[in-house]
């Protein structure tokens, strides 16, 4: 998304997604349920990420190259580390 200037914004402001990306949508909450996952925490689970994903870039995207003083790799640690507090929750949700 950040190859292409408001592509965030674009496909947030989108409220229609075609077949492919309920497909998709559809993919990955089955993936969350077949490995134990609440059915309603795994639809939060998935809504949750991409709303994360999209937030992130339209964010990437507002900013001057540099201008916010975090190297590259910092912003790329920083968004990996949000995403796994993602996942640890959903993680949280499995039963032993």
């Amino acid at each position: 998304m950040l190859a292409h200037r408001d592509g965030a914004r674009l496909i947030s402001g989108f409220h229609q997604p075609g077949d492919e990306a309920v497909t998709t949508f559809t993919r990955l909450i089955a993936a969350l349920i077949a490995a134990g996952v609440p059915a309603d925490t795994a639809t939060i689970a998935v809504d949750t990420v991409l709303a994360y994903v999209n937030g992130y870039a339209i964010e990437e995207q507002a900013r001057k190259t540099g201008a916010d003083g975090w190297p590259r790799e910092r912003r790329d640690r920083a968004f990996h580390d949000g995403l796994e507090l993602i996942i640890a929750g959903v993680r949280g949700t499995l039963s032993s």
